[in-house]
């Protein structure tokens, strides 16, 4: 419990701000699984998680937001992610356009936490973003939780 002016209470959650996507648990832009291996997609109280399982040649997941956006108005998406199991491995990131298209592609290779950055200055686009993320090697289905997504200027 914490008194904040006077007033008792607890911290509950977190209060996504406006060029949050998404933050934990919190899903102002809407975003819901699509596409292949929806079923291994996890929208939890507090992240959005992708489940391990071996999909030879079908490695990937995709999440896209219900609501357009105008990307002209920003410079930065950027992912706040954990890889959870095994060692380090490649795999790509992709902005792709409401049809599922790639508009851009970072390719990493990590274990742990990390934050990932996609410079979209090239985006001027309103749209339904989705975004794919999948294993390089396309063997697994990536073991990820996603704590956040937001843009910036």
């Amino acid at each position: 419990m914490i008194a904040i002016m006077g007033i008792i209470g607890s911290f509950e959650g977190w209060v996504p701000e406006q060029n949050d996507l998404y933050l934990r648990g919190n899903n102002p832009a809407g975003f819901t699984a699509v596409g292949k291996n929806t079923d291994y997609v996890l929208f939890l109280s507090d992240r959005i998680q992708s489940v391990y399982h071996n999909v030879q040649n079908n490695s990937g997941f995709s999440i896209q937001t219900s609501r357009y956006y105008d990307f002209a108005k920003f410079n930065t998406l950027t992912l706040d992610i954990e890889k959870i199991s095994g060692g380090t491995r490649k795999y790509w990131f992709e902005l792709c356009n409401t049809d599922g298209s790639y508009l851009i592609r970072n390719t990493i290779e990590f274990t742990g936490r990390k934050s990932i950055s996609m410079d979209i200055r090239n985006v001027a686009l309103n749209f339904r973003p989705m975004i794919y993320i999948r294993d390089y090697d396309q063997f697994y289905m990536p073991d990820i939780y996603i704590f956040q997504i937001r843009l910036s200027t």
